[in-house]
């Protein structure tokens, strides 16, 4: 509240009116809750000022911007502008450079002393000289007048929904020049982007372990790791090799664009640069990308929704004998009592089987729960406290059956969906202690070789015939096989492994001895990618 005094007292030395000293104070509240001031934003309508002394063009533009339902002001000159500008938050202002009262940079500089609004140029001048200053300004974009107003019109709604989106999208600039990192900053957040910088390859690869990027600009001559080296690691890894590239560079040899290219590159701007060209090829790449993960997510959805018909047949197959078992068992306890034939030992017998067909509904809406569970975003796992959370509800099964378990791994740590990954070494485990009465051993490793994560999981509880090997992760095979759980289990680990992990999943009957003693049973591995960059 301390800061909220000052704030209004700095307004009241101002002389600014009440209307806008209640507009700054609930912007201000706002402000200390940044996703509701967001949200806030996003669901009102934008509000725009066009200053322009044409009242012929500014109607027009009007006229044809109302058709997207903005709210719309306007102003013929610098003096009412400012008027309007002291009494009205604006999102974005149109603005003529060449006014009665104002002009060029000494007019932009003045519209900018009075708001925070998001500044698009209209002009008649069509030569580049000033362009690059006026972006360097603050300009998001300009526009020529002589251009159709319709494409104009156009254009600048099109361009309103780019910055309105574009607060979603991460940018990393990877320049060992300040001047340059500072300055694509600049345009970029006024263009609404999240800008983070890098003034290297090792700084740049700390970012994109903390944050999502949806493109990164890339110098190639830089100290320590050079821009093609870092492309190359960028492109092999499997996290970072779908975020688009713009390369810019002075080395404008023709071998080092097609090499650029080749290795993955998604563009080449080169220096000295034009700040128009970096924001176009920005816009053009980003809405490229997001339209791509629509396409894909909207690709995985029908998947979904295709698994989730064949889900809803499988839980139908796997309910129905059950459910029809305990229909049948409640009826026969009602007529042996009718009929005065009831005896205890039956009695006990039918509730024990119909306890073991609710437990086994109940594992099965575990299990189609997992599919569901909405997916967490990854955690850093120290690894010894994973396992020991892993095991834990299991230390009554292996302290009561003398299970001896085997744990090793190579990774203090790493980094993973931790509630789905332990999820799915639950259900593992709690297969072998449901259907491996004979088992004595567990074992566990958690190991990092070249570029995955290898989870192997074993037991010794007798294996699985070859036969029923073949069809454990089939969505509608069952069997009550001492090793194989009778739910779906294994078929939803599989979808979960694949879809969510990009990963593998394999299972194979494994003999081993202990103790001058043989067994066999079956060893699950899980293959995650995964580049371990904690060190």
């Amino acid at each position: 509240m301390f800061f909220t005094h000052i704030y209004l007292q700095k307004n009241i030395d101002n002389s600014f009116s009440k209307k806008s000293l209640k507009r700054d104070f609930i912007t201000l509240v706002l402000l200390q809750y940044p996703k509701t001031y967001k949200w806030v934003r996003q669901m009102e309508t934008s509000k725009i000022l066009i200053i322009e002394d044409s009242k012929t063009f500014n109607n027009i533009i009007a006229n044809l911007l109302s058709q997207y339902n903005y709210n719309l002001t306007q102003v013929y000159n610098l003096k009412d502008a400012k008027t309007i500008m002291q009494e009205n938050i604006f999102d974005f202002i149109l603005l003529d450079l060449n006014l009665p009262d104002g002009y060029g940079e000494e007019l932009l500089n003045e519209v900018k002393a009075f708001t925070n609004a998001k500044i698009i140029v209209m002009t008649g001048d069509e030569s580049t000289h000033h362009r690059d200053e006026y972006f360097q300004l603050g300009i998001i974009d300009y526009f020529i007048k002589t251009t159709p107003v319709q494409i104009i019109s156009s254009n600048i709604h099109e361009l309103i929904q780019t910055i309105k989106n574009a607060s979603n999208s991460n940018i990393l600039t990877v320049d060992d020049s300040s001047f340059i990192r500072n300055l694509l900053k600049g345009v970029l957040t006024e263009k609404g982007y999240n800008v983070y910088t890098a003034s290297g390859a090792s700084e740049a690869l700390e970012l994109l372990q903390q944050k999502s990027f949806h493109l990164i600009l890339l110098d190639l001559i830089m100290p320590g790791v050079d821009g093609i080296s870092f492309l190359e690691k960028l492109k092999e890894d499997t996290r970072f090799s779908q975020i688009p590239v713009i390369v810019i560079s002075g080395d404008t040899s023709r071998n080092n664009y097609s090499r650029v290219l080749k290795n993955g590159a998604s563009d080449f701007i080169r220096k000295p640069f034009i700040i128009e060209e970096v924001l176009l090829k920005c816009d053009i790449h980003i809405k490229s990308l997001l339209q791509s993960k629509k396409i894909i997510e909207s690709e995985k959805e029908m998947i979904k929704q295709k698994s989730i018909s064949k889900l809803l047949g499988n839980i139908a197959h796997h309910w129905r004998q059950p459910l029809t078992a305990i229909s049948t068992h409640a009826s026969s306890v009602l007529v042996e009592r009718e009929m005065q034939i009831e005896t205890e030992e039956n009695f006990n017998k039918r509730i024990e089987d119909i306890i073991e067909y609710t437990q086994l509904l109940s594992h099965t809406i575990d299990d189609f729960q997992l599919l569901f569970s909405s997916l967490e975003l990854q955690d850093k796992i120290q690894t010894e406290f994973f396992i020991k959370e892993l095991f834990y509800p299991f230390e009554e099964y292996i302290k009561n059956n003398n299970i001896n378990v085997d744990i090793k791994y190579n990774i203090e740590s790493f980094s993973t969906y931790k509630d789905r990954l332990k999820q799915i070494l639950t259900l593992m485990i709690k297969n072998i202690e449901e259907h491996c009465p004979n088992n004595k051993h567990i074992f566990l490793s958690i190991n990092h070789q070249k570029d995955f994560l290898i989870i192997k999981l074993k037991d010794s509880g007798g294996g699985i015939p070859k036969e029923i090997l073949k069809k454990v992760f089939e969505p509608y095979f069952t069997t009550k096989h001492q090793s194989f759980s009778k739910g779906i289990g294994l078929y939803l680990v599989y979808q979960i492994i694949h879809e969510d992990f990009n990963g593998l999943i394999n299972l194979h009957n494994d003999v081993f001895i202990d103790k001058a003693q043989e067994y066999k049973g079956v060893e699950v591995t899980i293959s995650i990618p995964y580049k371990n960059n904690e060190n």
